[in-house]
């Protein structure tokens, strides 16, 4: 049996009066939400409010408004938000999307919408109103989000990959677009974000490496150290390389002492 609770290392999340529960999906979406500092933030269709408390976590400056349309969950949210040390900054609201016309724009918006559209409903309708789209159908959910995000705003949703080509076709529709897929993995979620934060601004997955791996050092060097190993599978304009960088670097294998060799255009393989 589920418990009634999910806790935080600096909340907690009560779950017994919503039919979702705390699951992996929302945890991802609020840790993996890439922003550089966003001061407006909404969670559309907050549930228990998980992905709301974690945008208010990571996001200090940010006040983060949540919505939805079930009368029950949007109850749990605000007692929720009302526990948790960011409860100055979190507001939470009954309100189904299209309904929603705050006075603002949204730096960044968070969704882990409902997906399912064609299979059988479950017995439980306030299970069917957060899994299935019923209420919430992609092409709302991109019309929303067109008209609430700032100008130069960021929406982060996650579903299955299933779904992606129908969300991404609604989102153009309404004059969005995805910023490319890719997924970062690391031990360490801070240097995973590096790595998506490179992602998002445009580079591809060396640069998402490199980035990712230069965070490594510093926020776990008891594993990874600047000049440590170095192994990996590229592939580049459809041919796939491989480097082994195991060992020691010569001492004076420099970067002036690669440019005087030469190499100036690419990185040698050997």
């Amino acid at each position: 049996m589920a418990n009634d609770y999910f806790s935080f290392k600096q909340f907690t999340v009560w779950q017994d009066k919503t039919a979702m529960k705390v699951g992996t999906d929302g945890v991802l979406l609020g840790t993996m939400a890439v922003h550089a500092g966003p001061r407006l933030v909404l969670d559309i269709g907050t549930g228990t409010g998980l992905v709301a408390l974690i945008a208010a976590q990571r996001f200090p400056e940010a006040v983060v408004h949540a919505i939805d349309i079930e009368p029950d969950a949007a109850l749990q949210a605000r007692d929720n938000f009302a526990a948790s040390p960011f409860a100055a900054r979190l507001t939470a609201h009954c309100a189904a999307l299209d309904d929603w016309t705050p006075q603002c724009t949204y730096d960044l918006i968070v969704c882990n919408p409902p997906y399912f559209t064609e299979s059988l409903l479950p017995p439980d309708s306030r299970r069917s109103l957060a899994r299935h789209t019923l209420t919430l159908t992609f092409r709302s959910l991109a019309a929303g989000t067109a008209r609430l995000l700032a100008p130069d705003g960021v929406a982060a949703f996650i579903v299955p990959a299933d779904a992606c080509s129908r969300l991404e076709t609604e989102m153009t529709l309404c004059g969005l677009h995805t910023t490319g897929r890719g997924m970062v993995c690391t031990s360490q979620p801070l240097s995973a974000q590096a790595g998506l934060a490179m992602l998002q601004q445009g580079g591809n997955a060396i640069d998402a490496a490199i980035a990712t791996a230069i965070c490594q050092t510093i926020v776990e060097p008891t594993n990874t150290g600047l000049g440590s190993d170095c192994f990996a599978l590229v592939w580049v304009k459809d041919k796939l390389y491989g480097l082994n960088g195991s060992g020691y670097a010569p001492t004076h294998l420099t970067a002036e002492a690669a440019r005087a060799a030469g190499c100036t255009d690419k990185i040698p393989f050997f």
